[in-house]
């Protein structure tokens, strides 16, 4: 009977668990996603492109930012549209001096269409309610700007989104879709080290280097989290990395520890030790972007995914499953060999 009651106690633990919304928004980011596809499916739409959501001012925040670049994974994995990734779209809006926040007018969505080969640009706008963060999102016809679809949800606010939603980012060409003009005299300020944190993971980045025709670059992760966790670096989650060239890189090695392989590595992260990390990037393509024999002196971005393939409950009870999370980090220096 006792071992009955624990097996029923464990059931409710994990069920309690899996009952509640995946980091206070992936529930509904993922019910969003497939609202999308669904509204647009009866149209002429097949590639799309999630810009950078606003508050009703037009201010874009972290939130924003984060809850844009979850819809588009989403949308990617939801399937029936082609999805432009969010660190390439903000290539080539660098690239023609546009800002990628949510306001647009319909001659800079038709602009936008022509440069990302886009039919449709998902905006959208965050608004504090109570308890909760209400998520607006709109398709627009990059042709027309009309609306083509709009779906609302409701966010729970835990303490992660309260973080992100205080945080306002510096957009640096402007809030809106408008053409901007750098001041030619300011060079941009670039960060030696960088941090993030997403789920219970740390990602400390130390340094990336130049190696002959490829781009290193290294981490310590820390697992935050009370218990040990499982830990993956994999081809199943999308990294990739942009020069200052707008050249495209893609992953070739993967090394946690002193564990490393070309398509998956795995490791067990202790609780509260920074393990070191490193990724090996290969260029994958360079059409349509400036070619020669330039090297590349910075990153413009790089987005590292990883997969969480197990989660502890309690000391016994472990829910088995996938799911991939990501970081990115922008204006990265390059050091010159190794």
């Amino acid at each position: 009977m006792r071992d009955a009651r624990n097996f029923l106690l464990a059931l409710c633990c994990v069920g309690l668990w899996l009952s509640q919304p995946a980091a206070g928004y992936q529930n509904e980011i993922d019910q969003t996603a497939r609202a999308i596809v669904e509204k647009v499916q009866t149209s002429n739409t097949i590639t799309i492109a999630v810009v950078d959501f606003t508050d009703l001012k037009g201010n874009v925040t972290e939130l924003g930012r984060f809850l844009a670049e979850e819809l588009s994974s989403a949308l990617a994995e939801t399937g029936g549209l082609r999805v432009i990734d969010r660190i390439h779209l903000r290539s080539l809006l660098q690239e023609h001096k546009l800002a990628a926040s949510g306001v647009i007018d319909p001659a800079t969505a038709r602009r936008l269409g022509q440069i990302a080969g886009v039919q449709a640009l998902v905006t959208g706008t965050i608004t504090e309610f109570g308890d909760s963060v209400r998520l607006t999102a709109k398709v627009l016809d990059t042709a027309t700007a009309q609306i083509q679809a709009s779906v609302r949800t409701d966010i729970p606010k835990t303490d992660a989104v309260k973080d992100l939603l205080g945080r306002g980012v510096d957009t640096g060409s402007g809030s809106g879709f408008s053409q901007s003009t750098p001041e030619p005299t300011k060079p941009p300020t670039i960060q030696s080290q960088q941090a993030q944190e997403v789920e219970e993971f740390s990602f400390q980045l130390q340094r990336c280097d130049v190696d002959g025709a490829d781009i290193v670059c290294h981490w310590a992760i820390t697992n935050k989290d009370p218990e040990d966790r499982d830990f993956a670096f994999s081809d199943r989650c999308e990294t990739v990395l942009y020069d200052n060239l707008s050249r495209e890189y893609s992953p070739s090695r993967w090394q946690i520890g002193a564990s490393s392989d070309e398509s998956e590595v795995h490791k067990t992260l202790l609780s509260r030790v920074p393990t070191p990390a490193s990724i090996r990037f290969k260029l994958l393509s360079s059409a349509g972007f400036h070619t020669g024999p330039r090297s590349p002196d910075s990153i413009t971005a790089v987005k590292v995914s990883f997969e969480l393939n197990m989660r502890r409950i309690g000391t016994s009870v472990r829910v088995v499953g996938r799911s991939c999370r990501g970081v990115t980090f922008h204006s990265i220096p390059l050091r010159a060999g190794r």
